[in-house]
């Protein structure tokens, strides 16, 4: 499987930080991939950071409200 990648204006990067502290530095990029359960992974993507969607009834955010 190919990775598409879309990286940002060289104008566009930041410098990188001079030391590095979990949860305070995040890259400028980021990597997404499709599931389909009929044929697998696919689509996978290294792109600009950016916003996400998901579905409330997504596991991760269900079982984090449980557990807080």
């Amino acid at each position: 499987m190919s990775i598409d990648i879309k990286p940002l204006a060289p104008v566009e990067r930041k410098a990188c930080p001079e030391t590095f502290s979990f949860g305070e530095n995040f890259a400028d990029h980021m990597f997404t991939q499709a599931y389909n359960p009929v044929t697998g992974w696919n689509n996978a993507e290294i792109k600009p950071y950016q916003s996400i969607s998901l579905d409330p009834s997504v596991c991760g955010i269900t079982l984090r409200t449980r557990n807080f």
